[in-house]
């Protein structure tokens, strides 16, 4: 039922009194909840670069209340007060909402990993929590994959100026924000069942996976006959001796997928019929299944290359005199920790010069693989023993990965279930990458600061159930495997050769590939029957996981850079380009009657209407406007103002190009 808040009965909240609670938590920091679905949502106009509320959304179980003022919902939270529990109120986009909401009510109990971005807090007896943490992506996806109501896309055009008194045609407008809280309410549905009713609430996607390893990490060591207390402190002996050597190795030995363009086809339309797309199936998921992490604490020792080929090892070396062996830059200069002047970098990735690196023995590889050098340097040295990620972890993951795996053999891939597992399969890596948090941030009389969180280091790590040298490795093994395979395959010289890589994912010059792809495949589900022996798993279920697949056929394919590309396929057009919407490009071209492969260059601009980009304009004091005639006022606001999208290379990489490749300015831009 639909209910103008004007119009709701007085004696409304009364029926909420006597319902089902669930109590979460120990002794005097227990809260005790109603089991009551409830969700909230605002719509705003924009009027320059300040923004009002003209409309808001509470859906409570199955009602959604709509008011129309600030002071209508004031009055509600004053009656929702008077329930003797805490009630969860899910937004979407928490932090959007609650710059609306910071100066009008007092709030308590916030709890943010970043400025701006809440990720709970309460006013009164409401707890609101972010929905999307939880889900992540968009709401859209959220009602994609977990309920039945779904998100009207286009129904609200946000361009338009409204005010409180502004109808909104019932059969579209209305119903957009209908939907957005009623999609939040079977969420919230969906949480009670699945979570709450268990005695967890989860704040983000990665904690409810947290939770399930630390329960099995209990029941692992049950079987063994030890204490928790034994495991963790196990564990704390693997991290870093200070927080010092710990952010130093999560900032230089840490590092991500390998994500860059070949620069010797920046700026070029290829156009060949058998060019192709491939990916690895579950790139992180496989590197925890079948590869080694280390496993000890790490010894310092003197350097040898037999003990490169024996232990996990990490080293700090200077190449001296380095040059490139093929046109791909590996190691992203944030990474390096010192480098000589004349160094020369392609779009952030080096190239030739000398250079100080901080490297696992896998990264020092591929460095050999990539560079020659006149002379190397170790200045210091680190083994660690070799081993597996530990069955708690792993045993989580392979029985998501078997339900995933299941449900999509048995047609079942846009069910609820399927999405949970591939949510759980997901964040696996993300649990061993998980940082340690030194810093709180607090929210008091209108401001946000940040300060250290008071622990001593050896308290943050006595807890902990998984080594950071467990994600540094994953990565890296990542990398060894996307970088030592694919590129042992290339002939660049005979043009056959990767033009783009994301992670697991490269976009290659031709079917020339095939082949040796093909026998590659085969050599990894050998290892993955190994692994399945060894671990006790289903060769049904992960006989393919980390081989390649084949995505497209690509007709035409450009890159400018890293996360900027664009090709076409037998579906059709795609573009991947950071900072810009899917479907813009796209949109513009249509409009324009452009084509896309032309205006894809230096400098290109596209403007605000096609760009689904927006920039966040915050608003910390109170403002009014003459808004349709209407006064209207916000304590505080955010405004999400649309931008242009303009795409520039810099100067430096263009004459890096050109000068390298025997390339011209005209080719590159526009």
């Amino acid at each position: 039922m639909v209910i103008n808040y004007n119009k709701l009965h007085k004696n409304y909240i009364s029926q909420y009194y006597d319902i089902e609670t669930k109590k979460i938590g120990r002794g005097k920091k227990a809260t005790t909840y109603g089991k009551i679905h409830v969700a909230f949502d605002i719509e705003t106009t924009r009027m320059d670069e300040k923004s009002y509320m003209y409309i808001w959304q509470m859906q409570i179980n199955d009602d959604t209340i709509i008011g129309r003022t600030w002071d209508e919902f004031e009055s509600l939270v004053s009656q929702l007060h008077n329930l003797p529990y805490t009630i969860l109120v899910w937004v979407a986009n928490l932090g959007f909402e609650f710059q609306f909401l910071m100066k009008r009510f007092e709030i308590t109990n916030l709890f943010a990993k970043e400025k701006r971005q809440p990720l709970k807090f309460n006013i009164d007896n409401l707890e609101f929590r972010d929905a999307l943490a939880i889900s992540g992506g968009s709401l859209e996806q959220l009602a994609n994959d977990y309920t039945t109501t779904k998100k009207l896309v286009g129904e609200l055009d946000y361009n338009i100026l409204r005010n409180s008194k502004t109808e909104l045609s019932p059969a579209d407008e209305l119903q957009y924000c209908i939907n957005d809280v009623v999609i939040l309410k079977e969420f919230s549905e969906f949480l009670w069942k699945n979570y709450i009713n268990k005695g967890f609430i989860p704040i983000t996607k990665t904690s409810i996976l947290r939770r399930e390893v630390r329960l099995k990490a209990k029941e692992w060591c049950r079987e063994r006959g030890i204490k928790m207390s034994r495991l963790n402190y196990e564990v704390s002996k693997m991290f870093p001796k200070t927080a010092k050597q710990y952010n130093f190795d999560m900032e230089y030995l840490f590092c991500g997928g390998f994500t860059h363009a070949n620069a010797r086809y920046v700026g070029e339309t290829l156009a060949n019929k058998n060019m192709i797309g491939i990916d690895f199936t579950s790139s992180y998921p496989s590197v925890m299944f079948n590869e080694y992490v280390p496993i000890t604490p790490f010894v310092e020792t003197d350097f040898s290359y037999d003990k490169l080929k024996q232990y996990a090892c990490k080293m700090i070396v200077s190449f001296y005199g380095v040059r490139p062996k093929t046109s791909h830059s590996i190691f992203s200069k944030n990474k390096i920790l010192r480098h000589s002047k004349n160094s020369v970098f392609d779009n952030g990735r080096f190239i030739q010069g000398s250079l100080s690196l901080y490297l696992t023995e896998l990264d020092f590889e591929i460095f050999k693989k990539f560079y020659s050098y006149r002379k190397m340097v170790v200045h210091k040295f680190e083994t660690a023993k070799r081993g597996y990620l530990p069955k708690y972890l792993l045993d989580v993951l392979y029985i998501h990965y078997k339900t995933k795996n299941d449900l999509k053999k048995s047609g079942k891939k846009d069910t609820q279930e399927y999405a949970i597992c591939k949510s759980m399969v997901n964040s696996a890596y993300g649990l061993t990458v998980t940082r340690l948090c030194f810093n709180d941030v607090y929210f008091n009389d209108g401001e946000w600061t940040i300060q250290p969180t008071g622990k001593q280091y050896s308290e943050m790590i006595s807890k902990e159930i998984l080594s950071p040298y467990f994600g540094i490795w994953i990565t890296a093994q990542a990398r060894h495997n996307e970088l030592l395979t694919l590129f042992d395959m290339t002939d660049s010289e005979g043009g056959h050769d990767v033009t783009y890589s994301d992670t697991d994912s490269h976009k290659l010059t031709d079917d020339f590939f095939r082949p040796y792809i093909d026998t590659y495949n085969k050599m990894q589900i050998l290892k993955n029957a190994k692994m399945c022996y060894r671990l006790g798993y289903d060769m049904a279920t992960l006989w393919d996981i980390g081989c390649f697949e084949y995505e497209s056929n690509m007709t035409k394919f450009k890159t400018l850079g890293s996360k900027r590309y664009i090709y076409q396929d037998e579906s059709g057009f795609h573009q991947t380009i950071s900072g810009l919407g899917k479907k813009s490009m796209e949109k513009y071209c249509k409009a324009t009657k452009k084509d896309a492969f032309e205006i894809f260059n230096d400098r290109m601009a596209i403007p605000s209407q096609f760009t689904d980009k927006l920039r966040s304009v915050y608003n910390d004091e109170c403002h009014a406007d003459m808004v349709l005639d209407e006064y209207m006022e916000e304590e505080s606001s955010v405004t999400l103002v649309p931008v242009e999208f303009t795409l520039k290379l810099t100067d430096e990489y263009i004459n890096i190009i050109y000068k390298l490749y025997e390339r011209t300015i005209r080719r590159i831009g526009s």
